[in-house]
């Protein structure tokens, strides 16, 4: 593979496959309201193609959009913006009453698992009964219930 230098580093030359309209991490973050972690991390998991550039990974502005309108559907409500539901609760709350840690809920959240919905700041809201029909699916253990408070 031929190298070449930049900044005093070798590196491997631009893929010569890119679409021309593939542009850097920095200039799609420009363009879209996605954070660039979540970039990085959609690139190293394979859920957004990439091309290699100079300077790190191309991709393009079109796909970074569809990847996060898409996640946005899934993540934040799981059921398509439905109406929240009168019974939906703090996740805060649903850790205390079902005995589910929360980076559990927030990685049923991720993976659509779990519908939540989002409140102003940046808060969500998942129903308890959702959760519990995870919890208590076929062949999973069910972890204890803390005592209702009074």
């Amino acid at each position: 593979m031929v190298r070449f230098q930049q900044d005093g580093l070798l590196v491997a030359p631009p893929d010569a496959h890119a679409p021309a309209d593939a542009v850097a991490i920095y200039e799609a973050l420009r363009h879209t309201d996605v954070t660039r972690r979540n970039i990085e991390t959609w690139v190293t998991q394979g859920w957004l193609p990439s091309w290699r550039g100079r300077y790190g990974p191309l991709v393009r502005v079109a796909d970074v959009q569809a990847l996060a309108q898409q996640r946005a559907m899934t993540v934040t409500t799981g059921r398509n913006d439905t109406p929240m539901p009168a019974d939906a609760r703090s996740v805060r709350d649903i850790v205390r009453l079902s005995g589910v840690s929360e980076s559990s809920l927030y990685t049923w959240m991720k993976k659509g698992l779990l519908p939540a919905w989002p409140v102003p700041g940046s808060g969500q809201r998942v129903r308890l009964a959702d959760v519990l029909a995870l919890v208590e699916r076929p062949g999973r253990p069910l972890p204890p219930r803390p005592e209702k408070e009074s």
